[in-house]
């Protein structure tokens, strides 16, 4: 697996979500890892390593790179860092913090609710608003869904609404809206 590649990113994000580890010369291998990264730096509770590596989503070793060089199989991906760090844990560069609160008062959507789920969910809210409100919210994705919805959708349990005024519901990324 070449670093830069959609699946190297990936697995560098299970990593990156991990945030505990056991030191490369304290774990015992049981298993190869799937995953090692390697040749940067690597930020832990103790301060820094060379590499690391993940099994199952896991990581499973933190240490220098000969010591994590242990937990490598056969099949494992290796994710030369060129100098780059790595922290684990939830960083989130891209928020949206007054959308937020915004949408906390909107038509809540579970993020993975189903089609019919997301039908209900807007009847109901369009049941409770006036007859000339908006009726706004989100967190839809196009999986859950069954793929990328359009009007008819919405037109389904609120025509009337989507005909005198609006409705619509905010993807959960939040940069398109299902009108």
């Amino acid at each position: 697996m070449r670093s830069g590649t959609p699946a190297a990113g990936l697995a560098l994000t299970a990593a990156m979500l991990c945030s505990a580890a056991v030191p490369a010369h304290a774990q015992a291998v049981h298993a190869a890892a799937d995953l090692i990264l390697t040749g940067g730096r690597v930020r832990t509770p103790a301060g820094w390593a060379e590499a690391l590596a993940v099994r199952q989503g896991v990581i499973v070793a933190v240490g220098d790179a000969a010591s994590v060089r242990l937990s490598q199989g056969p099949k494992t991906a290796i994710v030369d860092l060129r100098g780059g760090t790595v922290l684990p844990g939830l960083h989130d560069t891209h928020v949206h913090p007054l959308d937020g609160g915004i949408t906390a008062r909107r038509c809540k959507v579970p993020q993975g609710s189903d089609l019919a789920a997301t039908q209900r969910l807007v009847k109901a809210c369009a049941s409770r608003a006036r007859p000339d409100e908006w009726i706004l919210g989100g967190q839809w994705d196009a999986p859950a869904l069954g793929g990328i919805p359009d009007r008819r959708a919405l037109d389904a349990i609120a025509a009337a609404r989507t005909a005198n005024g609006f409705s619509g519901l905010m993807h959960n990324v939040g940069h398109c809206t299902f009108v």
